[in-house]
């Protein structure tokens, strides 16, 4: 893989335990308002699948508030989640859980992803009837080339919504978040 060091590195920042705080750990700590949409919707019943977990932080919060919840990422992280969640590893771009999911929570993951087109169609036809996706991803051109070489794409302006859109969802909100921009949408 050209970027192994890169993702060494995110392994050892972001999912050793004797490191303190991961990334997901760290949305939770500012209480962003896409992690307050997405644990709003976790409840008792209700399939909770985090995209991209990380430390598994995000699911574990939905696990607490009785959500039946997955946690899935790459290979090299997942073996090191800290957080007593269901986990599998997975290929995001190959691989994908199959399913209704009533909250499908994809923070920060769909800019890795080279087929992210086809990828976000699978993740709107996975939600139930009334799921929710709730997306974020980075929206600045500070997060691409050599500053992040791990993402293939950063999605400028409302270019997150229209991928949503193209993919079979309807948009209930859009906003901008610190450096990302999420979405909130629904199947249409």
């Amino acid at each position: 893989m050209k970027h192994d060091k890169w993702v060494q590195s995110q392994v050892k920042k972001y999912a050793d335990p004797k490191k303190g705080y991961g990334e997901a750990d760290k949305v939770v700590k500012l209480n962003l308002k896409a992690y307050q949409e997405a644990i709003s919707l976790a409840k008792k019943g209700v399939s909770f699948l985090d995209l991209g977990t990380n430390s598994g932080r995000v699911a574990w919060e939905a696990k607490q508030k009785g959500a039946d919840e997955l946690g899935v990422d790459l290979p090299e992280i997942i073996t090191q989640i800290k957080y007593d969640i269901n986990k599998v590893e997975m290929n995001l771009e190959a691989d994908y859980p199959p399913g209704e999911w009533d909250v499908v929570y994809c923070r920060e993951t769909i800019e890795h992803l080279r087929n992210y087109k086809e990828v976000c169609k699978r993740i709107i036809q996975s939600l139930s009837a009334d799921g929710t996706l709730i997306i974020t991803a980075p929206r600045d051109k500070k997060d691409s080339g050599a500053n992040c070489p791990e993402h293939v794409r950063v999605f400028e302006g409302t270019e997150l919504d229209k991928l949503v859109e193209a993919s079979g969802g309807k948009i209930v909100k859009a906003f901008n978040e610190r450096r990302q921009r999420v979405v909130v949408a629904k199947k249409k």
